[in-house]
């Protein structure tokens, strides 16, 4: 599940007719890998998705990270898993060189998958760590914004706050009494682009105690292309190396 690509895709489809307006909310089912998330925009442009279920995988969780040593680690999902850290605790800044922080965040993200294997209940095929996720610290709502910066795929920084990953912190979270529901969360990545979260409420995952996430956002606009078929473009029509 992308977050941010939820909250664009479902100003998209409202705005283009794909999907009728309403007032003061319209309505936009997605399917993703994860299952189905559902967004609302909003009459002012923003968007809100209600998560898949999220729960806290492992909590405190030990790993030894070479050139780093040991240290304990969050791991939960939200759409994805990630293993969650605060950056200080692999001694780097959010401030600092952004290599740095990529490099801490890929030897975490290793470090993970050799340690222990994520398991969703019921989808197989979401079973794998997504990647890693570094914090400024900052765990309560009431101690402002959070800052993080999510690593994942092949060593890729996200751009945004991470729409999955606000939803995996939350749930880890709301797992250990730092957050009720309701309560309002603000998080922000390194570009300051920033996204709302809180919990929803319970939601049923056999094995876990899970929770909904409502994250809310803007998308914005960037350009547009188009593409054509000439009759005479054989290739144009697609073609297979073997």
């Amino acid at each position: 599940m992308c977050g941010h690509a939820v909250i664009a895709l479902a100003r998209y489809a409202v705005e283009h007719g794909l999907v009728p307006r309403t007032a003061p909310l319209t309505r936009v089912g997605i399917e993703c890998p994860c299952g189905l998330v559902t967004a609302w925009l909003a009459e002012d442009g923003s968007v809100s998705f209600d998560s898949v279920p999220a729960f806290a995988f492992a909590l405190d969780h030990p790993v030894h990270v070479p050139g780093i040593g040991k240290l304990n680690v969050d791991i939960g999902y939200g759409g994805a898993f990630y293993a969650v850290t605060s950056a200080a605790k692999l001694g780097v800044s959010l401030d600092g060189r952004l290599r740095d922080v990529v490099d801490a965040a890929s030897a975490l993200s290793e470090a993970v998958r050799r340690s222990i294997s994520v398991r969703h209940p019921e989808a197989e095929d979401l079973g794998f760590l997504y990647g890693s996720i570094l914090t400024d610290g900052v765990e309560r709502a009431g101690d402002g914004p959070s800052r993080n910066v999510c690593v994942f795929a092949d060593a890729e920084v996200d751009r945004s706050p991470t729409g999955s990953g606000v939803t995996t912190r939350m749930a880890l979270r709301h797992a250990r009494g730092l957050v009720t529901t309701g309560e309002s969360c603000v998080f922000e990545s390194l570009t300051g682009a920033r996204f709302t979260a809180s919990v929803n409420g319970a939601a049923n995952q056999p094995g876990h105690d899970a929770v909904t996430v409502r994250v809310s956002g803007r998308a914005h606009y960037s350009g547009k292309a188009s593409w054509t078929l000439e009759a005479d473009d054989e290739i144009g029509r697609g073609f297979l190396l073997r």
